[in-house]
């Protein structure tokens, strides 16, 4: 029974506490100035709490929190039966409770607290401690950021020994049961933001951090090995030693090159790394002078595309280690490029366009005008046919860029299709410029979403030889949907996450999606049916980033299994899907 008491001697409640919740609450939601000002009257930066790590949206949960103890209060009985009170409970509104008159024993709830809404961090992380920016564009360089704790940045080539006792090493925590199919991957000390299997060895992933750590995972290892193996470091930030503790060094963005010989790695700081496969250094430069946010390597392997929030994007020469050119259309950040084929590319950015660009010209192909807000991301089908452009405006937009797709405008290269006009002089397109344009492009609008999506991923199977066809998005409305590229229509609502769904990804033969959401919520659906097969939600708090399936191949070194990574705070589980009723039961 709740019963008055005094002030406990174990419980402290100070003024730097709140400061700093309050402090972290307006980062997550955007809200720069009102927390630079908060920061500089509360003298945050003197405070003892000023290298606390704050999780993302802790004050919420906390205060909502304090709103289930105010209605237990409430109608507590001695008698222990349950009331089925109707009325709702709030920060800033008393309770009006619709139980007979009686049984009621109303608490006032503070009229002081103010809440304010936003979309939070767009950026996959667990946001809005002290020393991490909130929002997409991510406020490095900024000397008024408060201190993070300094960590060794490093690639690690470990190896994984799934152990699969209910305890000791190798359990993934947080998990609600002792599950054989489930293994973790040990030694990271910060939140993992992105992994991203090898395209040639199915064995090996690749995972970056928060502390600018990127590791190199062997999981070819036998299912019955009784522990997990060590990490050894192969590099340093080029600062030396251990990172500037006044730096942000969050990995942002991982590829591996297609013959899988090179892995590349972008950071906040600013920097592009390349290792070989075996973790030797093999370029590492300062690329953009704002975070990268993309890395791409071309299909042969020799070039690399960065995307960065300095509003370009620059081609680096993977072989000489150079600059060969920069392209800055966008007005404001780049987020995303793909490329269409070795001399051809496609870019998003935050000024809502996406831009069709030849590596070999000044001025850009097109410019695809349809979304009202940043463009987040943007994936192409396996022929690089169609690409699909995730938006804040909560829509998604399936674009044909077929024709572009075949353009070499390198010496001796093939001409434009006859599909193209030229025109002598560039074409305007709100403030861009263009050579080649063609006939309207958009094939599909995808309209469902009430929030910012994050994030799509194209389902791998095709039906008669025909294109890709369906798609899955992400959005801040805890959904993820599955769509039919064709009709436009929604055919599955997958709900239940709890929190911004930041992730997603299909199988390998296409049967099934998974979604990640910042709840630490992870949701196993039938593509055909939209059933949840199966369901993982962490008991504690964190958020899933980044989810990646490969399908695995018999090697010499492994049998031959379907692997699902997930990225959960400070852990990588592996999952052996093969290993789960559910899923064999569906097929």
């Amino acid at each position: 029974m709740p019963v008055p008491r005094g002030r406990s001697q174990n419980i402290v409640l100070a003024a730097d506490d709140i400061n700093c919740l309050v402090y972290a609450y307006l980062l997550d939601s955007g809200f720069e100035h009102a927390a630079f000002s908060l920061r500089a009257e509360a003298r945050l930066d003197a405070s003892s709490q000023a290298k606390t790590q704050v999780e993302r949206g802790l004050l919420i949960e906390l205060l909502a929190k304090a709103l289930l103890y105010t209605e237990v209060e409430t109608h507590w009985r001695e008698d222990g039966v349950v009331q089925n009170c109707k009325g709702v409970f709030s920060l800033l509104r008393k309770h009006v409770c619709t139980l007979p008159r009686q049984s009621q024993t109303v608490m006032n709830v503070s009229e002081n607290i103010a809440t304010t809404n936003g979309h939070g961090s767009k950026r996959k992380s667990t946001g809005a401690g002290l020393d991490t920016a909130a929002g997409k564009r991510m406020r490095v360089g900024d000397s008024d950021m408060m201190d993070v704790d300094g960590s060794e940045g490093a690639m690690v080539r470990a190896g994984i020994y799934g152990s699969r006792r209910k305890s000791g090493a190798g359990q993934v925590s947080g998990f609600g049961e002792d599950h054989s199919a489930v293994r973790a991957l040990p030694g990271n000390n910060s939140e993992v933001f992105v992994c991203t299997w090898s395209k040639s060895d199915p064995y090996s992933i690749a995972t970056g951090s928060k502390d600018a750590t990127v590791r190199l995972w062997d999981v070819s290892t036998p299912e019955d090995a009784a522990e997990f193996g060590s990490a050894l470091a192969l590099w340093d930030p080029p600062t030396g030693g251990s990172a500037d503790a006044d730096s942000a060094v969050d990995i942002t963005c991982m590829d591996w090159s297609d013959d899988g010989t090179l892995l590349a790695a972008g950071s906040v700081d600013n920097w592009l790394r390349i290792w070989n496969k075996d973790g030797t250094p093999h370029f590492q430069l300062q690329v953009h002078d704002g975070p990268v946010f993309s890395c791409k390597f071309s299909p042969s392997s020799t070039k690399i595309l960065t995307a960065s929030t300095d509003g370009s994007v620059r081609l680096w020469d993977v072989v000489e280690k150079n600059l060969i050119r920069e392209f800055k259309f966008h007005k404001g950040a780049a987020l995303d490029i793909q490329w269409l084929n070795d001399y051809t590319f496609i870019s998003s950015g935050s000024d809502h366009h996406l831009i069709i660009q030849s590596v070999h010209l000044p001025v850009p192909l097109k410019t695809l005008v349809g979304h009202k807000g940043e463009v987040n991301q943007i994936r192409l089908t396996r022929t690089r046919a169609l690409v699909v452009s995730a938006s804040d405006d909560a829509k998604a937009i399936v674009w044909s860029v077929a024709p572009y797709r075949d353009i070499d405008l390198s010496e001796g290269g093939s001409r434009p299709p006859s599909s193209f006009s030229w025109t002598e002089e560039p074409e305007s397109a709100e403030g861009q410029v263009g050579l080649y344009n063609p006939t309207t492009t958009c094939a599909q609008v995808l309209s469902g979403h009430d929030q910012p999506i994050s994030y799509v991923a194209w389902n791998p199977s095709t039906t008669k030889g025909h294109e890709q066809n369906i798609v899955a998005t992400c959005s801040f409305d805890c959904t993820t949907r599955l769509w039919d590229v064709g009709s436009g229509q929604c055919l599955h609502v997958i709900a239940g996450h709890l929190s911004k769904c930041y992730t997603a990804c299909f199988s390998p033969d296409g049967r099934f999606v998974v979604s990640g959401a910042g709840d630490a919520s992870l949701f196993i659906t039938s593509v055909k049916t939209g059933q949840r097969l199966w369901e993982w939600r962490d008991t504690r708090r964190g958020a899933i980033f980044e989810v990646s399936w490969q399908q695995g191949t018999p090697t010499e070194r492994g049998t031959g299994r379907t692997l699902l990574a997930v990225c959960l705070a400070r852990q990588v589980a592996i999952i052996d899907t093969a290993m789960l009723p559910m899923l064999a039961l569906s097929m």
